[in-house]
């Protein structure tokens, strides 16, 4: 769950009551500036004050901005912005407030999250961070992911927002299909286990399927269903956000960038350049592969094992000479 300390809740309601004094704005600044995390937190909380403020009142009536805050989240349960048959449009702040976990002042502050009525956020800052949802679903957040869910999850709906990198473990439930959207881009499952890359900048979001099936489709701005895909496992689904386009590829093996978090690399015939890049990708290392190895084939899956243990196999496959010296790989 999102947690910011108390003290830095506070100037941030000071700085957008416009109450800092220059060393305390030094400090807000400092603090701000120290990771994304900290910049998408202010920004979700500054979004909510400047839709809640009440604009033609000399002084601030906290208890007027927090109805108008819950009036217009209620609003967005109301209307289920997963339906694809909807016409109707929303202004584009309501999108805004679903993702918010929203704060407000009553006295110095009210609260840092509308979770116990409303939204809830889930945010891994410089480390990837394991949840597990109402509905028992397992997620691993990668760093600066984001996942938002309301209060009607895993009652009348399996609806969440997603923005950032995840490893997926949903938990089944045929009545209520797991719905996970990114931008226009949506996700649909039963239950099923599956990689999803989904960054805020990015031109390209894909899914990469390890077991079950998903429907996976993106929706226009009238919110009609198009360009609709069912994947199987070894699979992956790619969004272009740019042209509203889903493409269905095989998975290549280098994408085991979930390794360390799955503990599971998996490889079906195919290179050891490949092998040695999903190895550099998934665990942060630089390996230098003597290029007249390059095109030795392996098929191998590792499970929950070392690094060492995984070089080791190799080295006995191929006759292979490997160092490693601290994040540095040699293999000749």
């Amino acid at each position: 769950m999102v947690k910011v300390n108390k003290k830095y809740n506070e100037l941030i309601i000071d700085f957008l009551q416009g109450k800092l004094s220059s060393e305390k704005r030094k400090e807000f600044e400092i603090w701000l500036t120290k990771s994304p995390y900290n910049q998408s937190y202010f920004e979700s909380i500054k979004k909510i004050w400047e839709f809640s403020e009440p604009k033609a009142e000399k002084e601030f009536d906290t208890e007027s901005a927090l109805q108008k805050v819950n009036r217009r989240i209620k609003e967005i349960e109301e209307n289920n912005i997963f339906e694809t048959n909807k016409t109707k449009k929303f202004p584009k702040y309501y999108a805004a407030i679903a993702s918010i976990a929203a704060v407000l002042v009553l006295g110095l502050i009210l609260s840092i999250f509308l979770r116990h009525d409303n939204t809830t956020i889930l945010m891994a800052e410089a480390e990837s961070q394991h949840f597990i949802l109402p509905d028992n679903t397992e997620v691993t957040l990668e760093p600066n992911a984001k996942l938002t869910y309301n209060k009607n999850f895993n009652t009348s709906n399996r609806n969440i927002f997603f923005e950032g990198s995840a490893h997926f473990d949903v938990a089944k439930n045929p009545e209520k299909p797991f719905c996970i959207k990114s931008g226009s881009m949506i996700v649909e499952v039963l239950g099923t286990e599956f990689d999803i890359k989904a960054e805020k900048e990015s031109t390209e979001y894909y899914v990469d399927l390890h077991s079950g099936k998903v429907k996976m489709y993106c929706v226009d701005e009238k919110g009609q269903q198009q360009e609709l895909i069912t994947l199987i496992p070894g699979e992956r689904g790619t969004f272009n956000t740019n042209n509203n386009r889903i493409e269905r590829q095989y998975q290549s093996s280098n994408n085991n960038i979930f390794a360390r978090t799955t503990g599971i690399l998996d490889f079906n015939n195919v290179t050891l350049l490949t092998v040695t890049e999903s190895l550099s990708q998934a665990y942060g290392i630089e390996i230098y592969l003597d290029e007249k190895y390059n095109n030795l084939i392996l098929t191998a899956r590792f499970e929950n094992e070392t690094l060492e243990s995984i070089f080791d196999t190799m080295a006995a496959i191929f006759n292979l000479q490997i160092v490693r010296i601290g994040n540095t790989v040699t293999i000749r």
